[in-house]
């Protein structure tokens, strides 16, 4: 073997080690824009579709990484030293795996449906006003949870870093949230100070179905109000 040929092959796995120690892709060739500490938003692949993963920022994909390898070393030095409490602490890791994973399998059926009947709409409303990129991804910047219907906290959706509110693109956007949620008696709240602009929705507080006036409270409030409002 040439000093050539083992300089490359030094260099090649050098290369690989840091990726792999970075939270880079071990090829070399980013799936999305992420950086070390801000997660992606869209793909920069011609193929257009990337994994959960590949949204991860550097840091995020770095520290599974090294916590997995972590726990690979710990199990190998728990087989040396104690190869029976290791075997049996790897049992009742695996049938709980099996249990968090039918839990995990069953989530992401249901978020799907989610996605599919409430994110992703509200996304292909919002990409014109917004102005976004193209192929960014929905669940890179809204946050609207499964069971936000009876919710009073409904959700946050990331704006733009340029996104100003201006020529009425505020009440815009406000609207398209409303209606593609479908909402009717929401706040939608921005946030624009600062690098991460956000809008912010709320369930407006609903009225108690009962009012007692055998309530105290009640009665002071009665107590205390104009005769002409009582």
């Amino acid at each position: 073997m040439s000093a050539t040929n083992t300089t490359a092959e030094s260099l090649a796995v050098f290369r690989t080690v840091s990726r792999f120690i970075t939270g880079r892709p071990l090829d070399g060739r980013p799936r999305t824009d992420a950086g070390w500490v801000t997660r992606g938003t869209r793909p920069v692949t011609p193929e257009g579709r990337v994994s959960r993963w590949s949204l991860l920022s550097h840091a995020e994909r770095a520290g599974y990484r090294l916590g997995a390898t972590a726990a690979a070393a710990g199990t190998l030095w728990g087989y040396q030293s104690a190869p029976e409490v290791t075997t049996d602490t790897l049992a009742t890791a695996a049938a709980a795996g099996t249990v968090a994973a039918g839990y995990l399998a069953s989530e992401r059926l249901l978020n799907a449906r989610h996605h599919y009947h409430w994110v992703r709409p509200l996304h292909l409303a919002l990409e014109g006003p917004l102005r976004l990129p193209a192929g960014t991804v929905p669940r890179s910047y809204i946050r609207i949870p499964r069971d936000y219907p009876g919710r009073t906290d409904i959700g946050r959706i990331d704006l733009p870093p340029a996104f100003a509110g201006s020529d009425g693109l505020s009440s815009t956007v406000g609207g398209i949230v409303r209606t593609k949620l479908g909402l009717s008696d929401a706040s939608v709240t921005f946030k624009l100070e600062g690098r991460r602009p956000h809008l912010l929705i709320r369930q407006t507080p609903r009225p108690p179905a009962r009012v007692l006036f055998a309530d105290q409270a009640v009665r002071e409030l009665v107590a205390t109000a104009r005769e002409s409002a009582p």
